[in-house]
């Protein structure tokens, strides 16, 4: 299969063109004024970089909230609370 510029061969672009285009159209149904009130929709990726612009436009995804890499004490005191019950060597 031929590579698109992405990097993904075409079969898997198509793919993901093919379920953005839904998720938009379904997305651009959603109004507070036709009678759906209380739709929360909740999207999440660690691929930023891939986002269509075409979900980020306005009316889209009302908050943007971007959670960074923690640092490393942070990190530390996750696996403290993570491994709290478990037997650990020094």
């Amino acid at each position: 299969m031929a590579a698109n510029r992405e990097g993904g061969d075409d079969a898997t672009s198509g793919v993901q063109s093919r379920i953005l285009t839904t998720l938009l159209n379904e997305m651009d149904g959603i109004t507070n004024t036709g009678g759906k009130q209380g739709v929360l929709v909740v999207a999440a990726t660690n691929r930023l970089d891939a986002i269509d612009a075409a979900l980020l436009r306005p009316g889209r995804l009302e908050e943007h909230i971007l959670l960074s890499y923690p640092n490393s004490s942070t990190i530390q005191e996750i696996l403290k609370i993570e491994t709290a019950k478990m037997p650990l060597d020094a």
